[in-house]
């Protein structure tokens, strides 16, 4: 007797990207939930609460503006424009300024994410999981998570490179083209200097984006 072909197995979903997210939220997110007001103050940074001032006038219509008279352009939008819902929405004051730390931990747990994907693809598990918790492992998180868009700047370069190992191993498409060109436009609005990297990536896939069209 002939033997039936059997269905191939479905591949399991890996749970370490979800695992990194939640473990950033618990270990960044539950202290803000816990301090005091004063105590909340000594977590950010000075220029976070520039931020802060600018998104609560944004979010009260009194526009772009820090001290409710003179307008100003410091800042980079794409930071603010998240703000700004936070400012508008909740009160009192400490309230969104602990919403902005909890969003700020979800994208460096979302970047660490996407690094451990990267990574996973061509090292040991051990090595893409080390590397994603060193993004926000003690000894870094006074760099990581200062209250301004490091965190934002971060885990959209994470995207890009995510999607950048994908248009350098797999069929280029117009869908994967054009979402890390908006991925790109996005990272420049977090921060402008987001612009370097973006050339370094156009530059290393220059070959891969010269023969797309000839691709099968």
């Amino acid at each position: 007797t002939s033997q039936q072909p059997t269905a191939a197995a479905p591949s399991r979903l890996d749970p370490w990207p979800l695992a990194i997210v939640a473990l950033a939220l618990i270990s960044l997110g539950t202290p803000l939930c816990l301090l005091s007001g004063h105590e909340l103050a000594t977590q950010f940074q000075d220029d976070a609460f520039y931020y802060y001032q600018i998104a609560k006038n944004v979010a009260h219509g009194r526009g772009f503006t820090f001290d409710g008279l003179h307008e100003t352009n410091g800042f980079h939008p794409l930071w603010l424009a998240l703000l700004v819902p936070l400012f508008g929405w909740l009160s009192p004051l400490d309230a969104p300024v602990r919403a902005a730390g909890l969003l700020e931990a979800l994208l460096l747990g979302g970047a660490a994410a996407l690094v451990y994907a990267v990574i996973q693809r061509s090292a040991p598990r051990w090595t893409a999981l080390a590397s994603a918790l060193f993004l926000f492992a003690p000894g870094t998180r006074m760099y990581t998570r200062v209250g301004m868009e490091s965190a934002l700047c971060m885990c959209l370069l994470s995207a890009i490179w995510y999607c950048a190992t994908r248009l350098e191993q797999e069929r280029i498409t117009s869908v994967r083209l054009l979402s890390t060109g908006a991925l790109c436009a996005l990272a420049a609005l977090a921060r402008l200097e987001a612009l370097c990297a973006v050339l370094c990536l156009g530059w290393l896939l220059r070959r891969q984006l010269i023969e797309a069209p000839t691709r099968a």
